[in-house]
Parts: structure tokens; sequence; C-alpha cells
């Protein structure tokens, strides 16, 4: 006996695959069998007895799959939160430390130097909490629109990086075209930036050069950080988009998985997209292409 089209469907749609399509179907046609040795009526009793016994197993067990899923990625995501904190405060706290005990000790340099560490862990928890309370919104983001000097903005960006990291990559900008009144939303635009540039120079070798490029040209604005750095393995390129995802080759490099997964937010946020190019031990290149605002308004009229 063929199985209902409508109860086919519902096979269909509580199935994770077509391998849990396929078992109930099977079910569906040992319940036959059964039904069939106790005549029609029995068989169809038989078989929505069946059917709805696996429907309800095969829901709970999609479920409960879900959950596991969600709870073992909490776990991971608490425990790179904690880690990274941890890191942080330890640094504070020995710093701190080392000013309070040997402060008359300490050369001039080096007490600048201790507090400059302090001040940059603070910084750095900061945009770490800055970004958890971002990613956890479950809302768009939404843009408040102002002139923005772009290249200015890149340039603050690359001196605050410096600082952070002590140089330790050579940063380049090359800037062309009207990007310095453009129309966006100032916050967004730096937290693209400031995301960009910090996942160039966490992923590549020190000494080698990140290279941000700004364009606004032809109704687009046009921005795109490229680095020398692993690169990123071809079955992850998609999924580095995903909140809190961290790929199997970055090791213990520091980070929670959040960057690209803002940028691509802010960037749908301002009505633009997110491009990504990558190979192993060779580099990456993340482009976000913005239309301008003005532009959009003169082809509105």
């Amino acid at each position: 006996m063929a199985i209902p089209d409508d109860l086919r469907e519902q096979l269909r749609a509580c199935s994770k695959d077509e391998a849990a399509f396929h078992r109930l179907v099977m079910l569906f046609e040992q319940a036959q069998t059964a039904g069939s040795q106790g005549g029609h009526h029995g068989m169809l009793s038989s078989e929505r007895d069946v059917i709805e016994a696996s429907l309800e197993r095969e829901k709970l067990r999609i479920a409960l799959q879900k959950a596991r899923e969600l709870n073992d990625l909490k776990t991971r995501v608490m425990a790179r939160i904690s880690h990274e904190f941890r890191t942080s405060l330890a640094i504070i706290l020995t710093s701190s430390e080392m000013l309070d005990r040997y402060h008359n000790r300490l050369s001039p340099d080096n007490r600048r130097d201790r507090a400059r560490f302090i001040q940059q862990q603070v910084f750095r928890l900061t945009d770490m909490l800055n970004d958890i309370s971002l990613a956890v919104q479950d809302k768009s983001l939404e843009p408040e629109y102002a002139p923005v000097n772009l290249e200015r903005l890149c340039r603050t960006a690359i001196d605050r990086m410096n600082q952070a990291t002590g140089s330790c990559h050579h940063l380049r900008l090359a800037a062309e075209g009207e990007v310095q009144n453009v129309i966006a939303d100032p916050g967004l635009m730096n937290l693209i930036v400031t995301h960009l540039l910090s996942n160039a120079i966490k992923y590549s070798p020190a000494g080698t050069s990140v290279h941000l490029a700004l364009s606004g040209m032809n109704g687009h604005i046009r921005l795109s950080v490229r680095d020398e750095g692993i690169g990123i393995p071809p079955g992850e390129q998609t999924r580095v988009f995903e909140t809190f995802y961290r790929g199997s080759n970055i090791g213990e490099t520091p980070g929670i998985g959040l960057g690209l997964s803002l940028v691509s937010r802010a960037a749908a946020a301002l009505g633009g997209q997110v491009a990504l190019q990558s190979a192993l031990h060779k580099g990456t290149t993340l482009t976000v292409t913005l239309k301008k605002r003005e532009a959009a308004k003169q082809a509105d009229t």
C-alpha cells in the first residue's frame, strides 16, 4: 500500500535528512505488513499508531540533538571568554603589582610601559564586552547616519592598532576617490575597520604587512583588508561569519569568534555585503562594499 501524499509530507518535514526519512518509511512499511495480518481496519490503525509514534520520536531526537549542540556551543564559548578575561586580568594584576612593589626601582620608561600594558588590557576587555553585548542582541543594528571622513577614521584605527600591538606589523593604507566626506554610520564603520584590522594582525606573523585599501568611486565605497597570514581552510570560509565560530587552524590565538560575524552584521545594516578570498598559508582578503548614501538618494529622485 502506497504512503498517502499528506503523510509522506509529514514524514519528510519531520526528518532531519534523507536517512531519517527512509527510516520512517521503513517503519510505515512494517506497519503495513503487521496490519495486513489483522485486516484492513487493523492495518490503518497500526499504520497511524506507528507513524505518530515515529514522528514524535523523530521530533524528540532532533530537539535533543539541537539542545546538545547548543549546550556544547555555550560550554565552548564560556570557556573561551573565561580564558580571555583571565589572561587580561593576569596581565593587569602582574603589572600593577610590579608598579606597587618596585615603583622606585623601575625607570620612568618601565613605569610607562607597565601603565600602558594595563591600559591596553582594559581597552581589550572593554572592546570584548561591547562585542559580546552586540552579538547577543537579536535585533538588527540600526545605523545613525552622519558625514564621516573615512580616510581619517581608517588612519585613526591604524594608529590605535599600532599602539595596541607595539607596531609588530606594517599597517599600510591606500585611499582613492571621494572618501573624505561620506554619509555613513561612524560607529559601524569603525567597528568594520577595527575588526578587519584586528583579525588580519592576529592571524599574520609578526613583521608582515597588512594592507587596507579604501576607495570611493562609481557610487560605491569599497574597503578591503589584505593580510599575509595563515589563511582560512576552504571548508570553513562560509562559517567564519557565524557568531562565536573559530577556525580549526588558529590554535590558541586570542579571540572569541565574534569579529567577522559583527562585520557582516554591520555591513548588512548599512546595505552592503562582505566578500572573502583566502588561501592557506598565503593570506586572506576581506572586502566590504557599500552603496554611497548620496548616490542612493539621487537614484530615488
